[in-house]
């Protein structure tokens, strides 16, 4: 049995974290000793480091508490699940890949003049701004 502060430690998150699990429901409530302390189990160690892997793929955490409440079916619902996900990071990967393209333009605009700057007129005529 771990404390709260022992599973934040063993687990690399905050207590904070653990109490945010419990509020939302994506984690049981632990047991309680006799002082009121919060009894964590091995068992809720590898839920917060099952979550932790999860979001490091890019998950949500209203997601990955879908698919823990999953009872039938959850393979075809994962696969779907990690299907729009992969989508999403297609197009962020897209979004990504132009800004670079457009950052790495913004250099040879830069002509040493302290009192013009050419990338910051040219984001202003582009309207990223607004």
């Amino acid at each position: 049995m771990y404390t709260i502060s022992q599973l934040a430690k063993k687990a690399g998150v905050n207590k904070e974290t653990l109490r945010y699990y419990e509020r939302t429901g994506i984690s049981l409530p632990p047991e309680r000793n006799t002082q009121g302390y919060r009894l964590y189990t091995e068992k809720d160690f590898e839920l917060i480091i099952f979550i932790k892997k999860v979001q490091s793929l890019g998950f949500t955490l209203s997601e990955i508490q879908e698919i823990l409440s999953l009872e039938d079916n959850k393979c075809s619902i994962v696969q779907s699940r990690v299907s729009d996900k992969i989508l999403t990071i297609q197009g962020k990967i897209k979004q990504l890949k132009s800004i670079k393209r457009a950052l790495e333009s913004f250099p040879s605009l830069c002509d040493q003049n302290l009192d013009h700057c050419a990338f910051l007129e040219s984001l202003e005529k582009e309207n990223f701004f607004t």
